[in-house]
């Protein structure tokens, strides 16, 4: 099945109605798993998938001695970033910075918002949210906005790092002609101290992307996901040796496949989440030494979703409707992180 038939399908219903009459049909399922009916809470719209959902302090609660809430980062319809508090109910506009697909965040005291370049430059640019002076008065927006050297046609991704001796890494698919996946990463509290940029054997397809996460074992591993660059796209999974390694070691690739990297989270298993390759049905599944039974969802989306993992084994998913509206969820998909 063709990948322009993919981005076609996250344009509108049209073209799957075409598909249909065609004869193409999806996958089912290897086992069905309805999301809760209830979202726990909304926003947008959006013309984009939303970033992860990150537990960080709210400026306009006192910051970094004041009010935690659960962030999620999303672009609206003019392509401005937005930053929304699921817990605090508050939603920022930044009057200046733009992009065209999804930006990624982490949680450094204050919050940290990674995003592409809305320009030919394909740059990856990174900035701190924060409200102008220290009472949390609005306007609240992206300050200290500064550009990587590194390109990517995609979305970035960055690991939340809910986990105390996990690094912050940084990973995206790149403008090489391979599209290897890259990454670098910053220890807790040095995020104005990038490392060297790593390129990795791996690669994918021009706008793959890649997904990185910590997981929350002893060992506090690092592990991306990545779609295949050609043939089929099915789901691929490597862990990294260590911080500085070019080569991951791969595990056996999933049977279950997506046009873009998934959303992924850890504890001491790896959860992923992704949307049908022709279609907008949401899928879940997870690794724990092997791949687990794969389900399928009651919630559609038109763009890659997310899935995170936080420090109290709480799950949280993101993704956009088909409605154009950003969904949040905690614990909706699987009974929390494990």
């Amino acid at each position: 099945m063709c990948r322009l038939c993919y981005k076609l399908l996250f344009k509108g219903g049209a073209v799957l109605t075409l598909l249909l009459m065609l004869g193409v049909f999806l996958p089912l399922a290897a086992s069905a798993h309805s999301a809760y009916p209830a979202h726990t809470g909304s926003t947008g719209p959006s013309v984009a998938g939303p970033s992860q959902a990150v537990d960080c302090f709210n400026p306009h609660f006192g910051g970094a001695s004041g009010t935690v809430g659960r962030m999620v980062a999303y672009i609206g319809s003019d392509l401005h970033i937005h930053i929304h508090d699921f817990t605090n109910n508050t939603d920022d506009r930044d009057p200046t910075q733009t992009t065209p697909t999804a930006p990624t965040i982490t949680c450094q005291t204050v919050l940290v918002v990674i995003w592409k370049a809305n320009d030919s430059s394909n740059k990856i640019f990174n900035g701190f949210y924060h409200c102008s002076d220290s009472s949390g008065t609005p306007p609240c927006g992206l300050h200290q906005v500064s550009a990587f050297n590194e390109t990517t046609y995609t979305s970035p991704s960055v690991s939340a790092a809910p986990y105390g001796n996990c690094p912050i890494v940084l990973a995206w698919s790149g403008t090489d002609s391979q599209h290897h996946l890259y990454y670098k990463w910053a220890n807790l509290g040095q995020l104005g101290s990038w490392s060297s940029t790593y390129k990795l054997t791996d690669y994918t397809w021009q706008d793959g992307g890649v997904s990185v996460t910590c997981d929350g074992t002893s060992s506090h591993t690092t592990w991306f996901s990545w779609v295949a660059a050609s043939g089929t796209s099915y789901i691929h999974l490597g862990s990294l040796p260590s911080l500085g390694s070019t080569q991951l070691n791969d595990v056996p690739h999933s049977s279950d496949y997506t046009g873009f990297a998934p959303g992924m989270g850890a504890k001491n298993t790896i959860f992923f989440i992704w949307g049908a390759y022709n279609g907008t049905t949401i899928y879940t599944g997870h690794w724990s030494n092997g791949w687990g039974a794969t389900h399928q969802q009651s919630d559609t989306t038109s763009y890659p979703p997310t899935i995170q993992c936080d420090g109290n084994q709480n799950q949280a998913t993101t993704f956009t409707g088909t409605n154009n509206v950003v969904y949040y969820d905690k614990n909706a998909y699987e009974s929390g992180c494990y």
